[in-house]
């Protein structure tokens, strides 16, 4: 079945840089044993306030997301989280990157089926720190 019983995960982080404006969460498959589910995202948010530092679970496409942040197309095409589907006995490893930019969050031009990678350099031009 559906990961996480199918709703966004809970996170918080903390210590964002000074001259952070907008910050952006990714969650992704970092189970380096599945070769074919590597990098995947699963949930992509953008333009979240500097002064947040949490996102509640469930809030995928509900107005608990942080106000003025943006969900983005995930490596499925689909807006928000979709929850990720191992197969039985799977031990998988998902991890959350938070990256802070020190503007307002940049467009994104990602390719369809994008993976981790792909946002990281798409960033990499803006951010000033990710963890």
């Amino acid at each position: 079945g559906a990961g996480f019983g199918g709703l966004s995960p809970s996170f918080m982080w903390k210590d964002v840089p000074p001259h952070t404006q907008s910050l952006v969460a990714m969650m992704y498959d970092a189970s380096p044993n599945f070769p074919a589910d590597f990098g995947k995202v699963f949930w992509l948010v953008s333009n979240i306030p500097a002064t947040t530092t949490s996102i509640v679970g469930a809030a995928s496409q509900r107005s608990l997301m942080p106000p003025l942040s943006m969900e983005l197309k995930n490596s499925f095409g689909e807006i928000g989280f979709t929850p990720p589907c191992p197969g039985k006995g799977e031990d998988r490893v998902y991890r959350i990157a938070i990256f802070a930019v020190p503007h307002p969050t940049p467009m994104l031009f990602l390719r369809n089926n994008f993976l981790s990678h792909d946002v990281e350099r798409e960033l990499q031009h803006y951010s000033l720190c990710s963890a």
